[in-house]
């Protein structure tokens, strides 16, 4: 189960912050009319200082497991919470 932290509402996007369990995450999910959803992970790397960056065109494996796990309740927040 994830617990969102953080949501800011932009012009056609979002940032949330997240953690499940230990881990903790970062998104940004631009969201504009007739354009597919853009969304971009961010985690911690193995020395839990420095952040990575996990998109589909760098990062296709760790993006997929990301968005596998994570994009469908994070839509879901920002369907019921954050408009």
């Amino acid at each position: 189960m994830i617990k969102i932290h953080e949501v800011i509402k932009g012009d056609n996007y979002y940032t949330l912050t997240f953690s499940e369990g230990l881990d903790a995450y970062g998104v940004i999910i631009t969201l504009m009319p007739e354009q597919p959803v853009y969304i971009e992970f961010m985690e911690f790397a193995k020395n839990k200082q420095d952040i990575i960056v996990v998109n589909e065109e760098e990062s296709p494996e760790e993006f997929k497991r990301l968005k596998e796990n994570y994009f469908d309740k994070i839509m879901a927040y920002i369907k019921e919470q954050a408009n």
